[in-house]
């Protein structure tokens, strides 16, 4: 490791990423979440600790978990603090005063967001430089495009952002709360309906979400025709069957939950939500933007994000956007492997890059200028 080395950190509500520019991945994932004992008796010095990732995850039956973002936004200033002090000393064992540090920020993220992390930056961790991009930007340059839409499809909500000629429209962003965690909500409630799954039920509620969790990312999938999937599925139940094992090797089965659940990305309404639906999100934000590019939008829809993994999901939305056009309008939606991580690839990318090194923030520029350079410097 070098001094000129770029850190490159993605934070998303659910996940974040850490690495070096240039790399191909990142160096390490940990959940995005602080846990610190929920006993009030406990003295001053264990209150005051907290455990991070993996280790509040062990730990959690006995701790009080927080997420310090809620839809891609910074709303703990004190945890945010702490999940990038873990990603420098435990993840990178990097000094961050000897590095520059790039930083992946959500679409229509606050002027005053924006100039508290580059505070923190350069007066709590006295960063030599920082930078801030747009996520959906980032994706789009690890798609290998120029212009195209983005849906970022996330923890707890999905972003649409059209993008032309590498700049975001922050006009036309559109954002739905609806996202994996939604969906791993409504598995944990369709799944509950199954009297079979009594293994599952007598979890407490923390290991019931995660085994949840798991076998979602596993077992779920997009129907390319939900109706008659659902009709399918009740004539041959068993053709739908999978068996999850517990850890202590108990069964969990799931039938046709595997994709009633998800279902609600394209039908809100069917579970009590008032979102809109994805396909309906896509072409809210299309359709506002200028008539000149909507085409070039429609034939580069790119989804990332980790719900996005969803088996299925690309050819729905695609269906689903041509049911409501004219027939001659050609629509595409790219789905390219790895788009999980697409938002660190693409601050790897353009953070390594030669024509890149002149936009850095540098420490110099703030002492001069404040934190309200940010917005200069970074667009």
């Amino acid at each position: 490791m070098t001094e000129d080395q770029k850190i490159v950190i993605d934070t998303g509500t659910y996940k974040t990423s850490v690495g070096f520019a240039g790399g191909d991945v990142p160096i390490g994932h940990f959940a995005t979440r602080l846990g610190r004992y929920s006993n009030a008796d406990l003295d001053e010095e264990n209150k005051k600790k907290y455990f991070i990732g993996k280790e509040a995850q062990e730990k959690r039956a006995i701790l009080k978990l927080s997420w310090p973002l809620e839809h891609g936004i910074i709303t703990n200033w004190d945890y945010m603090e702490k999940i990038w002090n873990h990603s420098f000393e435990e993840i990178l064992k990097a000094n961050p005063k000897e590095h520059p540090v790039h930083l992946s920020e959500a679409p229509l993220n606050s002027k005053i967001n924006r100039e508290k992390i580059a505070q923190i930056m350069f007066e709590t961790f006295n960063v030599p430089a920082t930078y801030l991009s747009n996520k959906a930007v980032l994706s789009l340059y690890a798609a290998g495009r120029g212009s195209g839409i983005i849906i970022d499809l996330g923890y707890d909500c999905t972003y649409a952002v059209p993008i032309y000629e590498g700049y975001a429209l922050p006009f036309a962003t559109r954002r739905m709360d609806l996202g994996g965690k939604q969906i791993t909500d409504q598995l944990m409630k369709v799944m509950d309906e199954n009297r079979e799954n009594s293994a599952l039920q007598n979890l407490p509620i923390y290991d019931q979400r995660e085994v949840t969790n798991g076998i979602k990312e596993k077992f779920c999938y997009v129907a390319l025709d939900f109706d008659r999937e659902l009709t399918e599925s009740l004539q041959s139940m068993s053709k739908y069957q999978k068996n999850y094992e517990l850890k202590d090797g108990q069964i969990v089965t799931i039938k046709n939950e595997r994709f009633r659940a998800p279902e609600i990305l394209f039908k809100p309404s069917l579970f009590g939500t008032q979102q809109i639906s994805l396909d309906q999100l896509v072409l809210n934000s299309i359709n506002t933007c200028d008539i000149d590019i909507r085409n070039d939008l429609l034939c580069n829809i790119v989804v990332v994000g980790g719900t996005s993994m969803l088996k299925g999901l690309e050819t729905r939305l695609e269906l689903q956007v041509k049911t409501k056009l004219s027939q001659n309008r050609r629509v595409r939606v790219i789905a390219n492997p790895g788009r999980k991580d697409f938002s660190w690839v693409g601050g790897s990318i353009l953070a390594s890059l030669s024509t890149f090194q002149d936009r850095w923030f540098s420490s110099e520029e703030y002492q001069e200028n404040g934190a309200s350079m940010i917005h200069k410097k970074c667009f």
